[in-house]
């Protein structure tokens, strides 16, 4: 499983990076914001959906971006930052999935938004 880099845009306004991939971490180490913890719970959720639907999305959306929420592609578009305005927009203070639609074999970078920030 490739990891993805998920970049958490807090209510506060500030920034936070972590990985998707769960790591064994020895207590006191490290420690996330509950706020945090919720948008990685929701990140892997659409993630996994993102992952289940990939077959079709390729057929429909091949080569552009689609916004994930609550399970669903809620939008599309070739432009990642015209999507996520848009998404901005009609999804307020809640974290969608956002990712290009290709093979895996080309899928390195994937773009997330915690939306409402």
């Amino acid at each position: 499983m490739a990891a993805r880099l998920l970049k958490i845009k807090h209510s506060s306004g500030q920034s936070e990076q972590c990985m998707s991939e769960t790591e064994t971490i020895p207590d006191g180490k490290a420690s996330m914001s509950t706020e945090t913890e919720h948008y990685f719970r929701d990140f892997q959720q659409e993630a996994a959906a993102f992952d289940r639907q990939l077959p079709q999305l390729l057929e429909r959306f091949l080569g552009q971006y689609v916004a994930v929420f609550q399970g669903e592609v809620i939008d599309h578009s070739p432009n990642w930052d015209e999507l996520s305005q848009k998404i901005h927009q009609s999804v307020p203070n809640r974290f969608v999935l956002l990712e290009r639609v290709v093979p895996r074999a080309e899928k390195q970078v994937v773009h997330m938004d915690g939306v409402g920030s």
